[in-house]
């Protein structure tokens, strides 16, 4: 594929990679942690390669993006795989290593295509106006991450699909 974005980004994170990676591999908790950047998940099955689901993301732009995402590799507590369908094409990695003394360290590698048409003629003048609505949604998304690892594991969700998190989010999140 010739992917015209790749976007990588890295956070260090309070919780352990059992934890980071617990909340990364299953999509239910998505919007549970990462509202409003994620706003909906969906996972069909059991949680192994090829299981299949849905995500529903908005940064700060006023539009939506549906992916339909399949598992293609997991490794537990170190690194997570999807190919990614939909409104946009592409391969997502999270790599997740431990730090010494402590924490997580979560590396975000996003490669992908979007499949509207009007978007890929206006690509190369939008660019930036997407990397930054990129980096508004997983910002906002990684910093409710850090708050939803904080909570005890002994907190279930309400809910799978939650549309709004009872996570607190500070001013600067």
């Amino acid at each position: 594929m010739n992917y015209e974005y790749v976007f990588r980004d890295r956070w260090v994170l309070a919780g352990s990679p059992a934890k980071v990676y617990a909340a990364l591999s299953d999509f239910n908790l998505y919007p549970l942690w990462g509202y409003p950047g994620y706003l909906y998940g969906r996972r069909d099955g059991e949680l192994v390669v090829g299981c299949k689901g849905k995500l529903t993301v908005q940064g700060g732009l006023p539009y939506k993006i549906n992916f339909d995402v399949e598992l293609s590799k997991l490794l537990p507590d170190r690194e997570i795989e999807v190919i990614v369908g939909g409104d946009v094409t592409g391969i997502k990695k999270w790599l997740i290593n431990p730090m010494p003394g402590g924490g997580t360290e979560l590396i975000s590698d996003w490669r992908c295509n979007v499949n509207w048409a009007f978007l890929k003629v206006m690509t190369p003048l939008i660019k930036p106006v997407f990397r930054w609505n990129h980096a508004q949604c997983l910002n906002t998304a990684i910093a409710g991450l850090a708050q939803y690892l904080a909570q005890s594991v002994q907190e279930a969700p309400k809910s799978k699909h939650r549309r709004r998190s009872t996570l607190k989010r500070s001013a600067g999140a």
